[in-house]
């Protein structure tokens, strides 16, 4: 039967389903991970963050399509981890944006609406790297425009779009040398496939039970050189400023190295740079204002450990990923993301901690030295945005003071500190 409308109740069952598909298959997802940083966690990280949004939508079930999406949105954004996470809530945010005030959605909305996706992820990054999720969802949401004169059955939508996405997927080593030396393709870009599957198979009304796809022998990001890397430093730093227009550090920032992130919220500048010169960087933002946060790090010297790590411990990673999202019940020192609190005091204090930390003998340590709340998690165990709001509200201080201890965590530190606007939070 051809299902020519979609109301709140099926776009929730292909939220779902997406996010069934996806779950099914992360750790191939994984395996594909060699861009921007081989880190391995793509897949997990994508797949936490439709879980997290998938709860937001289950909180308020809904027939109207455009609160359905509007939940989606929040509840990705929340729930983002790392990069990927993060990008895809972009994505779902535009997305949310494309269908608003629908009761219920045409294919002529469906088709808005991936292209409202692709414009809203394109904006959060300043210079989209070409071979990425990005390019995927570019492609399928340009070809989406062609289909919002006319209505059409929403599964032949979909398949015309799928396939769009698929090709541009096989395509992405052709824009990115990295992965073809790998010999894969983008691990956010196959993540956004699946998505798609999903959504596909809810409209037909069928259960997903895709086998999980094998990724590649070994470990394609043991095909990458450290010496590869362009840029050894990934530099982020959050300006304070009273100048409205800073078009002219943006620009000059930019010619400093690549996947740059700009984002200026009112008197607050966000800057993402991958660079060899970070003090110039800074040097350039000290003339706009006063910095507030700055984080460095070594990609080179990360990349290594990395790959000697896998060296010695064979889908270590994958494993840490898997229990993140499912834990033991029985093991509650193992739930990915839980806030132990460490003091609870009913006045505020003058300052306080959050510290992110992996295990109980890392925990232990913190609390000695005197930090106020633990959330359990660190690399492919990303803490959630929410789980992160949390922590900040159960720490009793006046300012409190956010440890990620992890690069994939800073993103969602940040946004946490950025829905908690009546508190002083640095991060």
């Amino acid at each position: 039967m051809d299902i020519k409308h979609i109301d709140g109740v099926l776009l929730a069952k292909m939220f779902k389903q997406a996010a069934y598909t996806l779950n099914q298959n992360k750790a191939m997802v994984d395996a594909l991970n060699v861009f921007p940083v081989p880190d391995g966690d793509t897949g997990t990280n994508m797949s936490l963050t439709m879980n997290a949004a998938i709860t937001e939508i289950e909180k308020m079930p809904s027939a109207h399509a455009g609160s359905v999406a509007k939940a989606m949105s929040k509840g990705s954004l929340m729930g983002a981890r790392g990069n990927s996470g993060v990008i895809l809530s972009q994505i779902f945010r535009g997305f949310s944006k494309g269908c608003q005030d629908k009761e219920f959605m045409t294919s002529i909305d469906l088709a808005t609406a991936i292209r409202e996706s692709s414009d809203t992820a394109y904006k959060a990054v300043m210079k989209p790297v070409e071979g990425t999720i990005l390019t995927v969802i570019r492609k399928t949401g340009e070809l989406a425009v062609e289909y919002t004169e006319q209505e059409m059955p929403i599964h032949e939508l979909l398949a015309i779009l799928i396939r769009r996405a698929e090709e541009t997927l096989e395509k992405t080593p052709d824009y990115l040398p990295v992965l073809k030396q790998a010999g894969v393709v983008d691990a956010g870009g196959k993540g956004l496939v699946l998505i798609l599957r999903g959504f596909m198979d809810a409209v037909l009304g069928v259960e997903s039970h895709y086998a999980v796809e094998e990724g590649k022998p070994g470990h394609p990001q043991a095909e990458i050189s450290a010496e590869e890397i362009n840029f050894t430093y990934c530099t982020e730093f959050i300006l304070k400023t009273r100048i409205d227009d800073v078009t002219y550090l943006r620009n000059n920032v930019e010619k400093m190295g690549d996947s740059m992130v700009f984002v200026q919220d009112e008197d607050l500048v966000k800057i993402h740079v991958h660079t060899n010169n970070p003090g110039v960087a800074l040097e350039e933002a000290l003339k706009f204002g006063d910095l507030m946060t700055i984080k460095i790090e070594n990609m080179r010297q990360q990349h290594s450990s990395i790959v000697d790590g896998a060296e010695k411990q064979e889908g270590v990673k994958t494993v840490a990923g898997t229990q993140a999202v499912q834990p033991k019940v029985e093991e509650k020192s193992e739930d990915k993301g839980q806030v132990t609190p460490v003091a609870q005091e009913e006045t505020l204090a003058p300052h306080g901690i959050v510290s992110i930390a992996m295990g109980e003998g890392l925990a232990k340590i913190l609390k000695d030295l005197g930090v106020n709340v633990i959330v359990e998690g660190g690399q492919t165990m990303n803490p959630s945005t929410e789980d992160i709001v949390k922590a900040i509200e159960a720490c009793k201080a006046e300012n409190i003071f956010v440890l990620p201890n992890n690069s994939n965590i800073i993103l969602a530190a940040n946004q946490a500190k950025d829905i908690l606007i009546d508190k002083n939070v640095f991060v």
